[in-house]
């Protein structure tokens, strides 16, 4: 909200909930307005105007949007800027205790079940502390080789560099199948990430075949998945938590 004063005001006038003060040679608030005219949420009001004021209903303190010719941010009303950079907002995470397979071609890839999670950020400029981990299994020639990501939309993000034919994960490894070491191999990853908008994402975590022919991967349990060797069982997640720009 943008005030446009009087431009020769006299003492005593009023406009809008400010009073001018010759002897100041300012306008002033008048008394029990202090806050009437001021945005109440618990983040900074969106395309504001230079002047406007903005009470956070996160930490009960006031701000003022100003423009100091070279940058505008919203400074505290007491000094200082506003404490929220770098704050977590809010954490939203899916955990996957069941088990999953599926066939996947050679480089390709399949969405893990049940480990997706749809966020909208409060800010554009916001960043989301994105972290995955689970266990997997492959079979393929005595080792499988498998590889995990997070997609957006679809869309693979935090992943290698292309390079020739190889296959871009976001983490990968070995699991060995022998009856004697069946085992699950534990994959994770953590990154920063910027949307860089406020729609709505829907982020999936993808096994991803690295092999060069088909196989099985399997998520939470290994191949044989028996008693008879102590097969083991394991538990993922994905975890995403918003942080302030």
């Amino acid at each position: 909200m943008t005030l446009e004063f009087p431009s020769s005001p006299t003492n005593d006038q009023v406009y809008e909930n400010y009073i001018y003060n010759s002897t100041a040679g300012a306008w002033q608030k008048l008394p029990g307005n202090a806050f009437a005219d001021a945005a109440v949420s618990d983040t900074p009001p969106v395309n504001p105007n230079n002047g406007d004021l903005w009470l956070n209903s996160a930490d009960a303190k006031m701000y003022i949007y100003y423009n100091d010719g070279d940058s505008s941010q919203w400074i505290a009303a007491v000094g200082g800027t506003v404490p929220q950079q770098g704050k977590i907002l809010q954490v939203v995470s899916v955990a996957k205790t069941d088990t999953f397979s599926s066939s996947v071609s050679a480089s390709g890839s399949v969405d893990v079940t049940d480990l997706s999670i749809t966020h909208t950020l409060q800010n554009a400029s916001n960043k989301l502390l994105i972290s995955a981990n689970f266990g997997v299994a492959a079979t393929n020639e005595g080792r499988g080789r498998v590889g995990i990501a997070v997609a957006d939309d679809g869309t693979l993000i935090n992943i290698g560099d292309a390079a020739s034919s190889r296959t871009r994960v976001g983490a990968g490894g070995i699991t060995s199948i022998d009856v004697s070491t069946e085992q699950i191999s534990t994959l994770s990853i953590q990154f920063l990430y910027s949307p860089g908008d406020t729609s709505a994402h829907t982020y999936t975590v993808k096994a991803i075949n690295i092999n060069d022919s088909t196989q099985t991967l399997y998520v939470n349990r290994t191949q044989l998945d028996a008693d008879s060797n102590g097969s083991p069982r394991g538990a993922s997640n994905l975890i995403i938590q918003e942080v302030a720009a």
